[in-house]
């Protein structure tokens, strides 16, 4: 899973942009001493190990660790990357190394550079992947929907009713004689959880979540309310949606 992130659509073109403006603007010494087509080397074999390493600990935080809280997340990513990033340049065999360019690095704050670099390409990264997402969603409809006689592009949720699904458009509902997890299979690419054995909620459909006497429950823009199982919970727990909705929990009145 790792690996197909880093060979990704936003993490090839977080590569591609950096490692083309590095290059040509030679920050931190490297266009004093490198020609173009080095900086282009040095620059593209630096930002692709930083993007390893951002995934690696990206991996390694979230779902080892079990952190949880995006801006800790991030911190902690960007830091640990650049750390091991850091140890790597200054342990690599000096016949290796650029020597020129690590004679200029090593008069400055060179885990600095690092960090910055790691810092803008993460966050660069993440927009780039959120740009994508939205552009997958627009241009491919669900293939559920092609089942349906409707002309919305997206869903909100399906529900489990005897022996149909209920799913739930912008427009409103349609019953289809389906098996719940076959209708959830062909939900992609919109991005969603099951959050009960009976129902799976579209993430962008979710308004809030909230606390009903002793179970969580989802409400979604439509102001339909879901129950949110212990798997459930785990689920957008693992996923970080929890943690995204955490400052709208509230305890609504039973």
């Amino acid at each position: 899973m790792v690996l197909v992130r880093v060979f990704g659509k936003s993490t090839l073109f977080t590569r591609f942009m950096w490692s083309l403006i590095f290059s040509v603007t030679g920050p931190f010494g490297t266009f004093l001493y490198l020609p173009i087509y080095l900086q282009m080397v040095f620059w593209i074999t630096l930002t692709t190990l930083i993007i390893i390493c951002l995934k690696l600990t990206d991996y390694t935080l979230n779902s080892l660790l079990k952190i949880k809280g995006m801006l800790l997340l991030q911190v902690g990513s960007v830091s640990a990357t650049s750390a091991i990033v850091f140890s790597g340049m200054v342990l690599m065999p000096s016949a290796l190394r650029l020597n020129s360019v690590f004679v200029e690095w090593g008069r400055t704050p060179l885990f600095g550079y690092i960090l910055f670099c790691s810092a803008i390409i993460k966050g660069t990264e993440e927009y780039a992947e959120k740009f994508w997402t939205s552009r997958d969603l627009i241009l491919e409809v669900p293939r559920l929907l092609e089942r349906l006689d409707t002309t919305d592009t997206t869903i909100m949720s399906i529900s489990a009713r005897d022996h149909q699904v209920e799913i739930t458009c912008p427009s409103g509902q349609h019953a289809l004689r389906i098996r719940f997890a076959d209708a959830v299979q062909e939900t992609a690419p919109v991005k969603g959880y099951v959050i009960h054995r009976s129902h799976w909620v579209a993430e962008e459909a979710i308004e809030n979540i909230f606390e009903r006497q002793t179970r969580y429950m989802v409400r979604l823009r439509n102001g339909v309310e879901l129950p949110i199982s212990s798997a459930g919970h785990k689920t957008l727990n693992e996923a970080g949606v929890f943690e995204k909705y955490l400052a709208g929990v509230h305890h609504a009145v039973a």
